[in-house]
């Protein structure tokens, strides 16, 4: 790759997308590539300016087995046997922007599932579901299929519940990457699943408003919380949450064709940067975050 004056660049098509990733609101960023101890949040190491900057945003594990096959050439992931889990210290507030009104995320990760037939939780905040609860819970229901809950803590509990159909979990034994964004303020299709990059299956909130009051709970991952669901049974690694909607462009670099992203501090590309594809011979510009052909 070869830089040159005023944000011209020339290298490969293949090149292209890897080097303009926006790390703009990444919270948290956990690569499972520990072989011991606490899995650290190295959203501020990696680049960020927002990422949640304390230790307490690291995943304290019980439990699971380090220094498992991930799914970048340079990463490892954790399994848990369905009986393990993590907990992202104890500052319910760190995690406060997942849940309140008018919210914007994006989750990521690679999951090789192991189809327990219970269905697994993936990540809550807010102990496990109920009644007046507050916080978020994203699970694999016992159909295999994925569903997104947010409490707001009244009797009224659901904002988000989507159901993305039966055997939507694959339990093949291999890794698959899902991108979960999420958007308050549309009218519809505010919550959008994907797997494999491929087109997201999409839901809708209720008319209910989103809790602005910190959870009871801290964020925790695979774990049966309260009795509700079960533990995971399956591998991660990779996660990555962001405080705002990836665009479609950049939930594919991280993507990468099914090889996986290990998500670094971006080249100083700017909108408005000119891209020539050596291989091609085609030019792009990049405009918010897209690359768009010239």
């Amino acid at each position: 790759m070869e830089f040159l004056a005023g944000n011209r660049i020339r290298g490969l098509s293949s090149e292209k997308d890897l080097i303009a990733l926006s790390l703009s609101e990444l919270k948290a960023y956990w690569k499972f590539n520990e072989a011991s101890g606490d899995i650290v949040n190295q959203a501020i190491s990696v680049g960020s300016t927002d990422g949640l900057g304390t230790t307490a945003s690291n995943l304290q594990i019980a439990g699971a087995d380090y220094d498992q096959t991930g799914i970048t050439a340079n990463n490892k992931s954790l399994y848990f046997d369905g009986s393990d889990h993590g907990q992202a210290g104890t500052s319910a507030s760190q995690f406060n922007f997942l849940h309140t009104p008018n919210t914007k995320w994006t989750i990521n990760f690679w999951l090789k599932y192991g189809g327990d037939t219970t269905g697994n939780t993936i990540l809550d905040t807010n102990g496990g579901g109920g009644t007046a609860r507050v916080g978020l819970l994203i699970d694999v229901l016992a159909d295999e299929s994925m569903q997104v809950w947010m409490g707001r803590g009244v009797a009224t509990t659901t904002v988000v519940s989507t159901n993305s159909g039966a055997s939507f979990v694959p339990s093949d034994s291999a890794f698959h990457f899902y991108s979960i964004r999420y958007d308050h303020t549309l009218a519809s299709s505010n919550v959008k699943i994907s797997i494999d990059n491929g087109t997201p299956v999409t839901g809708n909130k209720t008319s209910d408003t989103p809790s602005s009051a910190d959870s009871a709970f801290p964020f925790n991952i695979a774990e049966n919380c309260n009795g509700y669901g079960a533990f995971l049974d399956g591998n991660l690694t990779e996660m990555s949450i962001w405080n705002r909607v990836l665009t479609d462009a950049e939930v594919t670099t991280i993507y990468n064709s099914g090889n996986g992203k290990a998500i670094s501090s971006p080249i100083d590309v700017v909108d408005g940067s000119i891209f020539y594809e050596t291989d091609t011979n085609k030019s792009y510009v990049l405009y918010n975050g897209s690359w768009n052909e010239l």
